[in-house]
């Protein structure tokens, strides 16, 4: 005989399973339901008494301290196939005030738990996550021992009016919500692609990337948040944007947050904490937390053994100064700038320069150059003429050649520009400095982490993604992302030359500023996404170099802006990407109280 609180439905009106979709809604079952179908919302109403404990009680629906309101909740097979059927059951409860707003489960003020669920000892019942899974199969017909036998508001609550630290809930409704859900049998061990479960969830959306993860003031209004549909290589891959809940997953015992899918079929992660086990479950943190990532750098300004650094190395003697060299997440040659002193004689400055050997001629011909006494020219040299000879002719060897970056200091009469002896221009001296010869502070932290971590074990279930380190500095991150990585020399790999360039060390990296965008960030304050965290992160990308400052994109608590690397400190956010065919469970929901476990 069925429980006289059950109403008969189908399972279509359950709410559905997230993984996998296609083994749902094909049995029927029996729940505590209401009559239009929906789960039931089994409510309690505590009595607005002003002492704990009263004679007068008499209205079964007035709810007071240590009273006990007896409940069942059980599941029953009412499928008309001949299958059995797994069942699962999540328990929401809520306290509502008068106007329907949520109050805590937990009391601030006494910090007691108010609802005590009393769970039915021996029933079967197994937690898992926030899931509880009957351990047996059900056949047709057969229903679910109870798991619960009843509510109890704590002994312990004091709801006087006057004095008790809890009389906020006085008058108040608890209410319990079960939510079940089936899977055959035959599948309950079934496991998803978990690529293939991002795409399913995918969307055409055109984000306006420059309002962030919102289009107004009102972070509640969605510019494209979820999963949407983008390109890489020309392949459609599908990106989170947004406030996720639901895009948690522990690989290698470590949490981390899925950022995208790859053109190869794979699905790139972004570092979030160590797990917790919380009664036998592995849970993640719900806000992110700078990653532990320790070692000791010495760089010109200091030594460094936290978890933030500066993205590069600097030498000692020359504190302050930047290169192109500084733009890489591996670099070559370092070339710094020099000062020349300023002679009161004509000086030409060319646009071009020809190098025979060791000489090196400015050209002159009509439009490429300009020439006079320094203080009356400097404000054209702006215009492109750059080239110049330290002697003041049109005509140098290798020692006298220089290419002006500015810094001009009319009090102490002097400019600086980068000596360019030994290369033929410019371009070819930036190609020098672009060469991935040397491992750049992030690199290194963040390969060691790698390796000290264990992940270096379970490499073989990584891809060997791009992490591009676009040094063209002509991508608008903040306005026009992209996915794809402008020159073979800047997109990182381990072992792939066919795409990449095959110098990192692991199959580890940053995310770039471009992921960053899709994810929700600008350039500007108060825009919410899954990314976001306290502190600030270095990305893989660069912005801008000059004499005077190197720019790289740095990811704030809420938005995107750009810190030179010389003086400035961060944190780093590993990313890793999970080759084709990494699979999920059917028990993870992907929140950070029941994580996706991945599987290969």
């Amino acid at each position: 005989m069925k429980n006289k609180n059950h109403f008969r439905f189908k399972a279509k009106s359950i709410p559905a399973i997230i993984v996998p979709a296609v083994l749902l809604g094909v049995v029927g079952m029996t729940v505590a339901l209401s009559r239009d179908g929906s789960v039931m919302m089994n409510q309690f109403n505590v009595a607005a008494y002003k002492t704990l404990y009263t004679e007068d009680f008499e209205a079964p629906t007035n709810w007071i301290t240590c009273q006990t309101i007896d409940k069942t909740l059980t599941v029953t097979n009412d499928s008309s196939s001949s299958g059995p059927v797994s069942v699962r059951v999540r328990l929401e409860e809520q306290w509502l005030d008068s106007s329907d707003r949520e109050m805590p489960l937990v009391s601030a003020n006494s910090g007691l738990t108010m609802a005590l669920i009393n769970y039915t000892e021996n029933s079967g019942w197994v937690k898992d996550g926030l899931y509880y899974y009957y351990e047996n199969d059900l056949a047709p017909g057969e229903t679910t021992t109870s798991l619960i036998s009843g509510v109890t508001l704590n002994c312990d609550a004091n709801l006087d009016y006057d004095s008790g630290a809890d009389k906020a809930y006085a008058g108040k409704r608890y209410n319990l919500k079960m939510v079940a859900q089936t899977v055959e049998a035959e599948h309950k061990d079934a496991k998803s692609d978990l690529h293939d479960m991002i795409a399913s969830k995918a969307k055409r959306c055109d984000p306006d990337w420059s309002r962030g993860s919102k289009v107004d003031d009102n972070p509640n209004i969605s510019n494209c948040n979820g999963v949407n549909e983008y390109t890489e290589k020309g392949q459609t891959v599908s990106y989170f944007r947004g406030e996720v809940p639901d895009n948690y997953v522990i690989w290698a015992d470590f949490c981390w947050k899925m950022v995208r899918t790859t053109y190869s079929g794979g699905v790139k992660l972004a570092y979030y904490g160590t797990p917790t086990n919380v009664n036998g479950t592995q849970q993640c943190p719900n806000e992110f937390n700078r990653p532990v990532i320790s070692g000791s750098y010495t760089v010109y300004h200091g030594t460094y053994s936290s978890n933030m650094f500066p993205i590069n190395y600097y030498d000692q003697d020359h504190s302050g100064e930047y290169t192109y060299a500084d733009l890489g997440y591996m670099h070559g040659e370092k070339v710094y700038g020099e000062k020349h002193d300023i002679e009161n004689v004509p000086y030409t400055f060319s646009s071009n320069v020809i190098r025979d050997g060791d000489t090196y001629t400015l050209d002159i011909s009509e439009g490429h150059s300009i020439s006079g006494i320094f203080e009356d020219i400097r404000s054209d040299i702006y215009d492109g003429y750059f080239y110049f000879c330290t002697n003041a002719r049109t005509s140098c060897d290798a020692s006298e050649i220089g290419y002006y970056i500015g810094y001009y200091t009319p009090y102490l009469n002097y400019f600086k520009y980068y000596p360019l002896g030994g290369y033929d221009n410019i371009d070819e001296l930036k190609e020098a400095s672009y060469q991935n010869t040397y491992d750049s502070i992030a690199k290194t932290v963040i390969e060691t982490w790698f390796v000290n971590s264990g992940l270096d074990d379970r490499e073989n279930e990584l891809e060997d993604a791009i992490f591009c380190n676009d040094r063209t500095l002509t991508t608008t991150h903040l306005s026009s992302p992209s996915l794809d990585c402008p020159l073979k020399r800047d997109a990182f790999t381990k072992s792939d030359t066919a795409n990449g360039n095959g110098s990192l060390g692991y199959k580890v990296g940053l995310l770039t500023a471009d992921e960053y965008t899709m994810a929700g960030m600008r350039n500007a304050y108060y825009d919410t996404t899954y990314l976001a965290g306290g502190g600030y992160d270095w990305t893989m990308t660069p912005n801008a170099s000059s004499q005077q400052r190197t720019d790289y994109h740095v990811v704030g608590t809420s938005y995107m802006f750009t810190r030179a690397i010389a003086n400035d400190i961060s944190s780093f956010r590993p990313s890793v990407s999970l080759k084709a065919g990494a699979k999920v469970g059917i028990k993870g929901e992907g929140t950070a109280q029941n994580p996706y476990i991945v599987e290969f």
